[in-house]
């Protein structure tokens, strides 16, 4: 199923757990590893790496077994809570053990990210990824990111009150830095506000701004 471009960024922060999985496919390998982490944060939360409800399959060998996927899905964790498998550099050559998962995906196994480059309407994986009803595909293009978009990264880290002057420069970060970037200013700023329940102002958001955009919100 298509996510429309829109909806993107709020599906990786708050994804349908009815869904076995997301694809997502674009030339910019930072967005796409940016959405792509999002989801995995929002599945497994900070400790599912150390927990080992996070893992990852790599596309020869899925190639090669068609039902990897599928038997991988159903493997529990020690510990309790969701998990997710990771497949990145897909291509079509995937397609066949990705069919197989999907089939035998139930609400109970663990969720899956796909992440690829360029896919053409012809590819076989986006195809069967579009016309599924347990799969999302988020197709990342080279376009500056939406207010939309920039709003929703924000209200990841739920500041309790943004004065107009500090959401202006916010926005023109986001324009100017690449998704990682900007998360990562993002979350220098809410280190920054974490004792101070003033709302966020030009000032707060100038101290912490990479040194290179600084200069330019004077």
């Amino acid at each position: 199923m298509k996510l429309a471009s829109k909806n993107t960024n709020s599906y990786c922060l708050q994804p349908n757990f009815s869904m076995a999985g997301l694809l997502i496919y674009g030339v910019d390998e930072i967005q796409v590893s940016k959405k792509k982490q999002d989801f995995i944060d929002a599945i497994v939360g900070p400790s599912g790496l150390e927990e080992m409800r996070l893992s990852t399959l790599n596309t020869p060998d899925l190639r090669r077994d068609t039902t990897l996927l599928s038997n991988s899905i159903k493997l529990q964790a020690f510990f309790p809570g969701k998990r997710c498998i990771v497949i990145d550099d897909a291509t079509d050559s995937i397609t066949k053990a990705l069919e197989v998962g999907i089939t035998e995906w139930q609400p109970d196994d663990s969720y899956f990210v796909i992440t690829a480059q360029h896919l053409t309407p012809r590819s076989t994986l986006r195809k069967l990824c579009e016309l599924s009803n347990k799969v999302q595909v988020a197709a990342l293009y080279d376009n500056p990111p939406t207010e939309h978009e920039l709003r929703a990264e924000l209200n990841k880290y739920k500041f309790s009150s943004v004065e107009p002057d500090a959401l202006e420069e916010i926005m023109t970060l986001g324009r100017s830095l690449n998704a990682i970037e900007f998360s990562q200013t993002l979350l220098k700023i809410s280190l920054f506000k974490q004792e101070d329940l003033s709302p966020l102002n030009y000032r707060d958001v100038k101290k912490c701004a990479p040194f290179t955009i600084e200069s330019s919100i004077q």
